[in-house]
């Protein structure tokens, strides 16, 4: 008898830290429950039958941001208004309910997990629609500044990463006990166990220097400058 239980993890590619998230998150179920789970991660905008326009807002996503800052920020308040959102949510069910629904049909999930909030109205319709049981989780990877889009009251559980993200997602009308302050999943090596003596030594770093930790990204293209500073 197979007692694994399939989740699916649904994230795709449009900013920079959907998939890491989802990645860590399947990791951390492999490494913790073994053969009793069996995660997927799937991008449904890879899917045959996704219009193309679709599928390279992905990659058009990170150059927005870097040489139009200003168009970007227009656009995000815009969608994070109630009618745009609305219009949104129907675009994507007119768009993507085929797709995604091939994906659950090949998975036959018991659980669905999303990364990114353009598939968490797609997937609470679908359910809807033809009468499914599986839940969905909303793994929220925004720090504060949630779009409208993440927000579902047909959503089982929202893990969110800080407490202004719990707080505005009850005020948009989530159940407080369907909100939990969980962080935002990271990958496992962060977390190995190792003492700050033994990574210092691991690197050869001065031990009488204090490290510091700097982050940098695609979108950070001055970061070896900046770091090369702190040295």
């Amino acid at each position: 008898m197979n007692d694994s239980r399939t989740v699916l993890v649904l994230t795709n590619d449009a900013g920079l830290g959907h998939r890491q998230a989802a990645l860590a998150t399947v990791a951390a179920l492999e490494q913790r429950y073994g053969d009793l789970c069996r995660p997927l991660l799937v991008n449904p905008l890879e899917e045959p039958g996704v219009p193309a326009v679709l599928r390279n807002t992905q990659s058009e996503f990170n150059r927005v941001v870097r040489f139009a800052p200003a168009l970007y920020r227009f656009g995000h308040g815009l969608a994070n208004t109630a009618l745009p959102t609305r219009l949104m949510e129907r675009l994507e069910v007119l768009t993507l309910s085929e797709p995604i629904g091939r994906v659950l049909d090949r998975a036959r999930p018991d659980v669905v997990v999303t990364t990114h909030p353009s598939f968490v109205y797609l997937l609470a319709d679908y359910r809807r629609r033809w009468g499914e049981t599986w839940p969905v989780v909303v793994l929220v990877t925004d720090l504060a500044r949630l779009q409208r889009l993440w927000f579902s009251r047909e959503i089982d559980l929202y893990l969110v990463p800080t407490a202004e993200a719990a707080t505005l997602a009850t005020r948009r009308g989530i159940a407080a006990e369907r909100v939990h302050v969980t962080g935002i999943p990271v990958d496992l090596r962060l977390s190995q166990g190792q003492s700050r003596a033994e990574v210092r030594a691991a690197h050869g770093w001065d031990p009488a220097r204090p490290p510091v930790l700097a982050v940098g990204g695609r979108r950070v293209h001055e970061a070896p400058a900046i770091f090369g500073a702190v040295r």
